[in-house]
C-alpha cells in the first residue's frame, strides 16, 4: 500500500483487499475486513488527534509506546 496525498481510506482498502483479500472471498469477509480497516483508522486518526495537541516531549513517547506496541505484535517473542 502507498499512501499519496490525494489518497482516500478507500482507495487504500481497495489496496488491501487487492493484495490480502481472496477474489473469493464471500461478501462477508469483505464486509467484516472493511469494517476492521475502518475501525483502525479511526482510532490512528484519534490518537493522532491527541498526540498534536500534547508536548513534542510526551507526544514522541506516546508514539514510541504505540510503536513498541504495533512492533510486539509483530514479532512476539517465545
Amino acid at each position: 500500500m502507498s499512501a499519496f496525498p490525494n489518497d482516500t481510506l478507500a482507495r487504500q482498502f481497495q489496496s488491501l483487499r487487492d493484495l490480502a483479500i481472496s477474489p473469493t472471498a464471500p461478501q462477508i469477509q469483505i464486509d467484516e475486513m472493511r469494517m476492521a480497516f475502518f475501525a483502525g483508522a479511526t482510532v490512528v486518526l484519534a490518537v493522532t488527534k491527541v498526540i498534536a495537541e500534547l508536548p513534542e516531549r510526551d507526544g514522541v513517547a506516546m508514539l514510541k509506546a504505540l510503536h513498541d506496541e504495533c512492533d510486539a505484535f509483530v514479532h512476539p517473542t517465545a
